[in-house]
């Protein structure tokens, strides 16, 4: 079976209970939408766990591509030669936002590995996907964390920028595609947010398919299988 999450934003244990809800085996696929690090308690956990498993595809989120640009600079050695001028005022005001974003367990977690696990992590974020097509039983699913922003038709999936496909809000009011048969399997705006939907359940509507289900806000954390067309829940966290 081939299994869709996204958004785990830190729910390490709501991650581990969805898998063995979902019954997840060495012989089923994982595609994890982006936005496992950040908010929650143990995203270096996740990551951790999501890279010993050859069955999962990991996808870059905005939270991912946050993390990755100032943490592969943070980490670079600091010399006589660079100490003066490596880090730039921006750089600063980067690692703020982040962290100001969620990233502070994130960036606390990090800093405690070796240099080694570290450039592990980096290594696998650098070599996420950014968008991936699935054919199943005359259907065809696109897969990425946000958005096809500034959508054509004519416009082939190689010619997005990064950003519109993993920071730009989609517009579950619109239908993208002509054939009915064509969805777009999307994270990153809660289905709680989702307008006439707001609800912690997997939208489908107008060939969308939205699966953030708010588990770090208190909504839950769901798993879309592409075969059954099923998604399965566990409860996100209790907000305090």
């Amino acid at each position: 079976m081939r299994y869709i999450i996204a958004d785990i934003h830190g729910c390490y244990n709501e991650y581990i209970n969805l898998l063995k809800k979902i019954k997840f085996t060495d012989k089923d696929t994982l595609y994890i939408l982006g936005d496992v690090v950040d908010r929650g308690p143990e995203p270096i956990k996740i990551l951790q766990d999501m890279m010993k498993r050859k069955n999962v595809v990991h996808f870059i989120g905005n939270h991912e591509f946050m993390m990755y640009t100032i943490l592969k600079k943070l980490t670079v050695e600091i010399t006589a030669e660079n100490c003066e001028n490596y880090l730039e005022t921006d750089d600063i005001l980067k690692y703020n936002q982040w962290i100001q974003n969620g990233g502070y367990n994130t960036a606390n977690q990090f800093s405690k590995l070796s240099q080694n696990e570290k450039a592990n992590i980096l290594n696998y974020l650098r070599n996420s996907s950014i968008y991936e097509t699935i054919d199943y039983n005359n259907k065809e699913y696109i897969l990425v964390h946000a958005d096809l922003g500034e959508y054509s038709p004519d416009k082939a999936l190689e010619d997005y920028e990064l950003d519109e496909l993993i920071d730009h809000r989609a517009d579950y009011s619109k239908r993208y595609f002509q054939n009915a048969n064509k969805y777009l399997i999307t994270g990153h705006t809660p289905t709680l947010h989702i307008p006439d939907w707001e609800k912690a359940e997997v939208y489908e509507k107008n060939g969308h398919i939205a699966i953030d289900c708010g588990c770090v806000c208190g909504g839950r954390l769901a798993a879309y299988c592409i075969e059954t067309g099923i998604a399965t829940y566990v409860d996100g966290m209790k907000l305090k």
